[in-house]
């Protein structure tokens, strides 16, 4: 049977359970045969709105294009979709992308879909799946140059299972931040020296602003804290020292580092102090991508709160 690639897109309520849904609702009816990573993009054209968790869907059916799209546009409804704005937000869009060795011209239907060439949150994903087709501009495969300069975030590459396997909990980077952590001390215990004198006992004053943020920070985020840079779903916290830096609890590490290298004047302990704040840097990065699947207003947050992890550094 044809191969048929479907586009399956959300920015409305639970994103991702929407595609898992639509996911449920297409295995019912058609075979599925593959099924492309999940990606975080940025929304085309309308107005401002959130951003979309995008993949792709490959089946095989016989069955006509228009008796496609009809079954296609029944699962949108009942996902809840409702078609009150162009490009506005939805909880889910199926957009019937290419079929196997045919093209289509009707009011209701283009085949290959006319701006899917154009567009990365659609040609990435369906070069995993089916890099041979056939769109407006050429084969998947030679049009993923095309739409590099558009920003995708790729999430994972099994999205269908429990939420801990999607996201990963990220223990490696917990680990190697405790490994910097205690290079730092053991830097300051070896070359610093005691007692301070009379200008090293500035040191307090980061080392207290940086247990500040720590304990101010984790309070915060309450039930929603864990030391693991996957979050823990829970309302979106956006107050207090989060309306200063995203990441206050690692401004908090760094500053209390800081604070101890002045105090013990341990010299040499700025340098893992450089390494951490560039491994924080990265750390943060990966919990951002989590942050923005967890939470659809994440994107407005970072957009009100530039600071990543200190004021001025984005």
């Amino acid at each position: 049977m044809p191969k048929v690639a479907i586009s399956l897109g959300s920015n409305l309520g639970d994103r991702l359970a929407n595609l898992r849904f639509a996911i449920e609702r297409l295995s019912r009816s058609f075979s599925l045969t593959g099924l492309s990573s999940l990606y975080l993009t940025a929304p085309v054209g309308g107005p401002a709105q959130d951003d979309f968790l995008n993949a792709v869907a490959l089946i095989d059916s016989d069955q006509p294009p228009l008796e496609i799209l009809g079954q296609l546009q029944g699962i949108e409804a009942a996902a809840g979709r409702v078609r009150n704005e162009r490009f506005g937000p939805r909880t889910l869009d199926l957009d019937l992308i290419a079929i196997e060795g045919i093209s289509w011209a009707s009011a209701d239907l283009e085949l290959p879909h006319p701006r899917s060439h154009q567009r990365r949150f659609v040609v990435e994903p369906l070069n995993e799946v089916w890099p041979e087709a056939s769109l407006s501009g050429g084969p998947a495969a030679s049009l993923l140059r095309t739409v590099r300069g558009q920003q995708v975030v790729r999430l994972a590459d099994s999205w269908l299972t429990d939420p801990l396997r999607f996201v990963e909990k990220g223990t490696p980077w917990l680990v190697a931040q405790f490994g910097l952590l205690v290079a730092i001390a053991a830097v300051v215990l070896v070359t610093g020296n005691w007692p301070p004198v009379d200008w090293s006992w500035l040191g307090l004053i980061p080392m207290g602003a940086g247990l500040f943020f720590i304990g101010s920070g984790a309070k915060e985020l309450g039930p929603a804290f864990t030391a693991n840079p996957t979050p823990r779903p829970a309302k979106l916290t956006d107050s207090g020292v989060y309306r200063m830096v995203r990441h206050p609890i690692y401004m908090g590490l760094l500053l209390g580092a800081i604070g101890a290298v002045i105090l013990w004047r341990a010299w040499w302990g700025f340098l893992p102090i450089a390494v951490l704040a560039g491994f924080l840097r990265l750390k943060a990065r990966f919990e951002e991508k989590r942050l923005r699947v967890i939470y659809p207003a994440y994107a407005d947050y970072a957009g009100r709160v530039r600071a990543t992890i200190l004021p001025g550094w984005r």
